[in-house]
């Protein structure tokens, strides 16, 4: 189950993990139309949506052990297109649900006169909510535009337990607070006073309530309430913190409860920096991803701190499971594939290996030629496909690289027009898109021809 919005946390602070060895690693296999921000694994099955909202959007599933990928249904896209950011899903191996937004600025429909002349674009934000089973057809429960500002951008949240569907912060039309899906798959009720964050895990579901966080068995064999209403404005992660596992355990406001709300909680005995949904809690363990799409591991309990796992070719990660010693990853492959390995992480891998997809500029002084062109020479240590950006002050020039594996050297050209070539400065930098190349930001010499 993906996480955003509320449970985020901006990794402000730039830090040093301890570096564990490569970890043995499985053969990689590629998601065709795979979109890393909706990809779910439970039960053994993968579940993923098409990457934007146009027309059309399709959801896939496929077996995590490999395998081909299933079609499950395509179905009307909203009027703008998805934004990653505005995606959250739930899948527990045979039901699913996503909800979809995505905003497009438009003008300001208040007069001048009325904001002193000064007036903040209003926005049009997109919220479409999908659900259905494995074997079954997706349906469409909602598809509605809502005008706002910036700030007024729905987040809802989704989960299910226990093979039910809730959701939080819905608009178009829900009612108020934590909703649910009844048997015949319209959205009711659940909670009138319950609100985002909201998580499910196994026959467990949790929630802002009314001055506590709700924590439920919907089986019955259980439920307690935590009398800590998480902060709404804190920067730190971990009084940000809302994640629960399939037991009942949660972690919360810097506290680690077990099943059935144990007194007083367990303690946490570190602090981390992660940004959802790149969270996994298992355990007293927690896998996720921190700063530039490094995935690390910590124990709550044992006050072991963030150590980061090398994953050569595989960037912004995410960990979806783990069995044993065995930890399903997904992340972006160099060539901008979404990927899925499986780590062993009780075994060592080879050393010297380099995390992720790092690519290297190894041309020190950047010349403009009397053509106006600019060759930059680069060197990928696993393999790089993408676009690489020159920046000569406030001019950008994209340009297509590609480097084999194996450390292999390309060269990237970039041509200037004479007005680009004449107001070009001393100075260029190199910048990505960075969801799967990562590049030095430090600043070349410019030389220009006399």
């Amino acid at each position: 189950m993906t996480r955003r919005a509320l449970l985020a946390a901006t990794c402000a602070a730039v830090a040093v993990l301890p570096v564990s060895p490569a970890v043995a690693q499985l053969s990689p296999s590629t998601l065709p139309d795979g979109s890393l921000s909706t990809l779910s694994e439970a039960g053994g099955q993968l579940f993923w949506v098409t990457p934007s909202a146009g027309a059309k959007i399709s959801l896939y599933t496929r077996p995590a052990a490999g395998g081909g990928v299933r079609l499950l249904g395509t179905v009307p896209g909203g009027t703008l297109r998805t934004d990653p950011d505005f995606a959250d899903v739930a899948f527990d191996g045979t039901n699913y649900a996503v909800v979809l937004g995505g905003e497009e600025i438009i003008a300001s429909t208040i007069p001048d006169d009325d904001c002193d002349g000064v007036c903040e674009a209003d926005y049009l934000h997109q919220e479409e909510v999908i659900a259905g089973t494995l074997a079954g057809a997706p349906k469409v429960l909602t598809n509605c535009t809502l005008n706002g500002s910036e700030d007024d951008a729905p987040r809802p949240a989704v989960a299910i337990a226990a093979g039910r569907t809730f959701f939080a912060g819905l608009h178009c039309g829900a009612p108020a607070g934590m909703t649910t899906l009844d048997t015949a798959g319209a959205v009711t009720s659940f909670d009138p006073n319950g609100g985002l964050p909201l998580q499910g895990a196994g026959n467990w579901i949790t929630y802002a309530g009314k001055g506590a966080t709700k924590v439920t068995d919907l089986t019955g064999s259980g439920s307690y309430s935590v009398p800590v209403a998480i902060p709404p404005n804190t920067s730190d992660p971990l009084l940000q913190s809302l994640l629960l596992q399939a037991d009942g355990s949660i972690v919360l406001s810097g506290g680690f409860f077990r099943t059935g709300g144990t007194t007083p909680p367990v303690t946490v005995r570190t602090k981390w920096r992660y940004s959802a949904p790149e969270t996994l809690f298992a355990g007293d363990r927690l896998f996720f991803g921190y700063l530039a799409g490094e995935l690390s591991q910590l124990s709550l309990t044992s006050g072991q701190g963030p150590r980061a796992f090398v994953t050569p070719g595989l960037a912004s990660k995410r960990a979806l499971s783990l069995t044993g010693s065995m930890l399903n990853v997904a992340g972006y492959a160099c060539t901008g594939a979404v990927s899925l390995r499986t780590l062993d992480i009780g075994v060592p891998g080879a050393a010297g290996a380099v995390d992720g997809c790092p690519l290297e500029v190894t041309t020190g002084t950047l010349r403009l030629t009397k053509k106006r062109t600019i060759t930059a020479a680069v060197r990928c240590v696993n393999g790089c496909t993408g676009v690489l950006t020159l920046e000569i002050g406030n001019l950008e020039l994209p340009a297509k690289v590609r480097s084999p594996v194996g450390g292999g050297k390309a060269t990237v050209r970039y041509t200037l027009t004479r007005k680009q070539a004449k107001a070009a400065g001393k100075s260029a930098t190199f910048l990505t898109d960075g969801r799967w190349l990562t590049v030095s930001n430090r600043a070349h010499r410019l030389k220009k021809p006399r």
